[in-house]
């Protein structure tokens, strides 16, 4: 018999699918044999548990304990579990209703067992009973080839006629059988001997065996095909039951009933999540579905404030389950998921939480995938950075992978709609993945600023993207500080310009602000204040990079606001080693054994005087609600040392140098605001802020303190007045603004002053202040500056007569006497 058998692997190899094998790899996914001693676990597990958030950690532990437990109690008919059974009811409704969802979870999984192996093993026309058919049938054909032939040569013997030559009576023998045909030629014989032909071919057995196994092999097309459809059910279902559980509280990653997030859970979560995506309309509820096993293995390592859960790592399964689900998406998957943003106007305002739910699941997820403190890519190297899903890598590298004849410009809505999609991250990124991110940003926007040059059209859509990106970057307070302090970087954030720069404002508040619980004097604070330092230097020599001015762009597109606040918070943070008295050139970092306003400090900086009043300067210019905000940081600073540094010494004359720096500081804030509209004669008005506004906004602006509530109005009609200088006679604003400014630019300082003195209470002085003072003191709208004036001396002669020439010393070497008109 000539080799006609075939296997279940020649019909696979055939066909080119694998029924059988994905049939065995599905019942080795589900183990449905284990499942009814599974829901015994979760009925001791549902007595037990606290909350659904508990029950899956309970679960595992019963799981994990000595002995086995019998589940054949909770098996109804067909296999299933009976969710109805009484062992199975927990102690609460909430744990009632997972428990449930958790067994018909797992009822669905076997009866998508039962629908493949019913696509195998279904005794008509299940696979493995074609497959029998056809190996029968190779064997019933061949037989039939050789019954033709023995019936060929007998008929070709036959019409043999012995009164003719025999020779030439002796012809081939042709055969035909289903479709196919043989020619048998007859073999060489002795006279008188017997007459033969040749035997079937093995090819011909080759062919009958192939015929039958592609016969089966179409079959197992559309067996493969049948199994795709039920195991796609079961897991669409599954994907269902996992929403609902997920909105419950339950941990899907954790637990022995493990099919929500296993690598074949991930590829199809993987796949349906691209193909939703890429569909005209995109349904947030759905992908909102395709991301919860993303929550399940953040919930379990990601705390509600955005930090890592104290010792918890990802395994290598919730890995391997974030890079698949993560990889299948394509740069252009994330830009629609960035489209989903709220905050876009592209998406239904009533779906804003499952929106906000879906972004923030999917940058946390890659945030995570890229932190190696929590089982991450260390994606700081060559080799972690290819790990990095592709999508991502794509986005990042989108400003240098655009073609000349495909300009950036259309592109911008795809990046900013990526950054929108970072932006919901509250898990900080890891310092590589961090970097990559904001290095990729800046190198956006200085490509994007090419756009508008002054040639360029007006209409071209504005780069926010950028800016997200840098917000996200920002959550890491410690890389935050290294960039700013890494030159390079440094410079390039500087020299751009931002038509939103709220994401360079937020690193730069993050990488200067020393975190809680680190003390100034701690090695872990100086990072923040070397970044200081070093942007304070910049900007002093460069405010224009802080003020949005450029002589090449159209600097209409730009809006600083955000920037210029967040310089004007930090120098008041550092107020402290700033109000030092220092030469013009004072600048110096690292300063050792200071001590400032009662603090010592081990680690610290000089600047000098002239690049404090450009710094100074620049928070003058920049105008609008960053002006009044730093006037008013001022008067607080100003109350508050003085409190402080009165509480400290009871009042005696022992820290002088503190109020030389008190009136210094003062000092430079007023020598600012006479300066503007004198240096140069052709600024006939003050453009840098509105009277109007400031006076609606800094009257009413008020600033707590431990003992009373501080109207810094003051302040506001002292800029005010300074405004006051825009008349057409030069010389005549040149005299009032010096005469002003040597005799009236400090009154602002005396009432913040003398407030902190009425802080302090020192002797008493918060309820011996005479009364009309106290209501003079900080209404110079209503009474003038002359009466508050008054005011203010008359509590500090009374109270800190022997500081007053200390400030006053301060106030006057920051006061230039040499104001001139060009």
């Amino acid at each position: 018999m000539p080799h006609l058998d075939f296997t279940a692997e020649d019909v696979e190899a055939k066909a080119g699918v694998k029924p059988w094998k994905r049939r065995t790899a599905f019942r080795e996914e589900i183990k449905p044999d284990h499942m009814a001693d599974t829901a015994a676990v979760y009925a001791r597990a549902a007595g037990e548990a606290d909350d659904a958030g508990d029950l899956a950690e309970r679960a595992t532990e019963v799981a994990g304990e000595a002995g086995s437990l019998d589940g054949s109690s909770l098996v109804a008919t067909r296999a299933r579990i009976d969710e109805t059974a009484r062992g199975l009811q927990g102690n609460g409704r909430d744990i009632d209703a997972v428990v449930g969802l958790i067994v018909r979870s797992m009822n669905r999984a076997i009866e998508g067992v039962d629908e493949v192996d019913m696509v195998i093993d279904a005794p008509q026309n299940g696979l493995d009973a074609i497959l029998r058919a056809h190996q029968r049938d190779a064997v019933n054909e061949w037989n039939d080839w050789v019954r033709l032939r023995n019936e060929g040569v007998s008929d070709a013997v036959g019409a043999i006629d012995p009164t003719l030559i025999l020779f030439s009576q002796i012809h081939p023998i042709t055969l035909s059988h289903r479709g196919d045909s043989v020619t048998l030629a007859p073999l060489p014989s002795l006279p008188g001997g017997p007459i033969a032909w040749e035997d079937l071919p093995d090819s011909l057995a080759a062919r009958v065996r192939n015929r039958h196994i592609a016969a089966t092999a179409e079959a197992a097309k559309a067996a493969d095909e049948q199994i795709t459809d039920a195991i796609s059910a079961y897991r669409t279902a599954l994907v269902g039951y996992a929403g609902e559980l997920g909105e419950k509280g339950y941990d899907l990653d954790a637990g022995p009933f493990a099919l929500f997030t296993n690598p074949q859970m991930a590829d199809f979560v993987a796949d349906r999540l691209h193909d939703e995506l890429n569909s005209d309309s995109p349904d947030p509820n759905v992908v909102k579905m395709y991301t919860e096993g993303l929550a399940a293995v953040l919930d379990g390592i990601v705390a509600e404030d955005g930090s890592l859960v104290p010792g918890a790592k990802l395994t290598g399964a919730q890995r391997d389950y974030l890079s698949t689900v993560l990889g299948a998406l394509t740069a252009d998957d994330l830009a629609a998921l960035g489209r989903f943003d709220p905050g876009t106007g592209l998406g239904n305002p009533m779906a804003a939480g499952v929106q906000n739910a879906v972004l923030e699941r999917v940058a946390n997820a890659v945030n995570l995938l890229t932190d190696p403190a929590a089982g991450g890519y260390d994606v700081s190297t060559d080799e972690g950075w290819q790990k990095v899903p592709e999508g991502f890598r794509d986005m990042l590298t989108l400003a240098r992978n655009t073609e000349p004849t495909d300009p950036i410009v259309h592109h911008i809505g795809d990046w900013n709609a990526f950054g929108a999609l970072m932006a919901h991250a509250d898990h900080a990124p890891s310092d590589g993945w961090g970097r990559r991110v904001a290095e990729s940003a800046l190198e956006m926007q200085h490509t994007t600023m090419n756009q508008y040059l002054q040639s360029m059209v007006n209409d071209v859509e504005a780069n926010t993207g950028s800016s997200d990106l840098l917000g996200m970057v920002a959550l890491n307070s410690g890389l935050s500080a290294d960039l700013l302090n890494d030159k390079e970087f440094r410079t390039d954030l500087m020299e751009a310009r931002w038509e939103d720069s709220s994401g360079a404002a937020e690193l730069i508040t993050s990488g200067t602000t020393i975190p809680a619980g680190v003390h100034h004097n701690d090695a872990g604070a100086r990072p923040y204040i070397s970044a200081a330092y070093h942007l304070f230097q910049y900007a002093g020599s460069h405010p224009d990079s802080v003020l949005g001015e450029s002589h090449l762009f159209n600097t209409e597109r730009f809006d600083h606001t955000a920037l210029q606040s967040a310089f004007g918070d930090t120098l008041l943070r550092y107020m402290d080693p700033i109000s030092q008295l220092s030469g013009p050139e004072g600048n110096h970092l690292g300063d050792k054994d200071k001590n400032l306003f009662g603090n010592d400090y081990d680690y610290s900086f000089d600047l000098g005087m002239d690049t404090r009043e450009s710094l100074f300067q620049m928070m003058w210019d920049a105008g609008g609600q960053a002006s009044v905000d730093f006037g008013n940081g001022i008067a607080e600073w100003t109350e508050r040392r003085t409190a402080e540094s009165l509480a400290r010494t009871g009042g005696e004359l022992s820290q002088a140098s503190d109020f030389e720096n008190i009136g210094s500081v003062n000092g430079t804030w007023a020598q600012v605001q006479a300066n503007d509209g004198l240096e140069d004669k052709s600024k006939q008005h003050f453009t840098a802020m509105s009277a109007v506004g400031l006076a609606g906004t800094v009257a009413n602006t008020a600033m707590e303190f431990g003992k009373a509530n501080i109207i810094t109005s003051a302040v506001a009609f002292g800029v005010q007045e300074a405004m006051r200088y825009g008349r057409e006679d030069g010389a005549a604003d040149l005299k009032d603004a010096q005469w002003d400014l040597n005799n009236m630019g400090d009154i602002p300082m005396r009432v913040a002053v003398a407030n902190g003195v009425l802080l302090a209470d020192i002797d008493g002085a918060a309820g011996k202040v005479d009364k009309d003072d106290l209501e003079r003191l900080n209404k110079p709208d209503v009474y003038g500056l002359d009466d508050s004036q008054a005011a203010a001396v008359n509590i500090g002669s009374k109270h800190i007569g022997s500081y007053i020439n200390a400030l006053e010393d301060g106030y006057n070497q920051a006061v230039r006497d040499d104001l001139t008109a060009n």
